[in-house]
């Protein structure tokens, strides 16, 4: 009796899996290949994003392709360099301590961000590029609360050469953000004339084209 049982369950379990597999097989054999590619494509997408290591990576990557210039308005946007800023001090990836005191007359460029940050993540080739053309001119201030250690892990991975920065200070509170990435601009004369909050396509002509000329000032 027992043995009948289990054989009418199993039967049971049979029937309903072939049921399930021969649906399956009706739904798709009235898609075209190309169909079933994109739904292939689609499961795949499901499953990557399913898994945290290339969540991130793929998040990034839908980032980078969407970015846009940033609007530049050509005025003061939040204020201005104070002694508050001034006394800043930050250690740089190498060790070394700097202050903002040591960046006056210069055209600065700071930008919070992290290692965990897909928006960072996506941005930062754009980042290199304008360090690419414009490092010997203007002082680029990468800052993050992550280790040192963590930080020169990924630039190494991605083969960046962007100084980054650790706040050995409390930031100065024109510097408030409450996400990353953010990033200010600040003229020779002190003045902060861009903030912008989110991922931007750095490596724009617009935005090169305005870091020109607030370096020829």
């Amino acid at each position: 009796m027992e043995l009948n049982m289990l054989y009418l369950q199993c039967w049971s379990i049979k029937k309903f899996n072939m049921s399930i597999i021969n649906k399956i097989k009706s739904h798709y054999s009235k898609k075209s290949r190309l169909t079933l590619v994109f739904d292939l494509l689609f499961y795949l997408f499901i499953l990557l994003m399913l898994i945290p290591p290339t969540r991130k990576k793929i998040s990034s990557l839908v980032l980078q392709v969407t970015l846009h210039q940033p609007i530049f308005t050509g005025s003061a946007e939040s204020g201005s360099i104070d002694e508050e800023v001034l006394n800043w001090e930050l250690v740089a990836s190498n060790g070394e301590r700097i202050k903002f005191t040591d960046l006056q007359d210069n055209v600065i460029f700071v930008n919070f961000w992290a290692t965990w940050c897909p928006p960072c993540i996506a941005e930062m080739p754009g980042i290199q590029e304008l360090y690419d053309e414009f490092g010997d001119r203007v002082s680029f201030i990468l800052v993050s609360q992550e280790n040192r250690q963590t930080v020169n892990g990924f630039l190494k991975k991605h083969d960046y050469s962007l100084p980054t920065h650790s706040p050995m200070t409390q930031t100065p509170s024109v510097f408030n953000h409450r996400s990353i990435p953010t990033t200010f601009i600040i003229s020779r004369s002190g003045e902060i004339v861009m903030k912008h909050k989110g991922a931007t396509k750095w490596d724009g002509e617009k935005i090169k084209g305005m870091i020109g000329e607030l370096v020829n000032q």
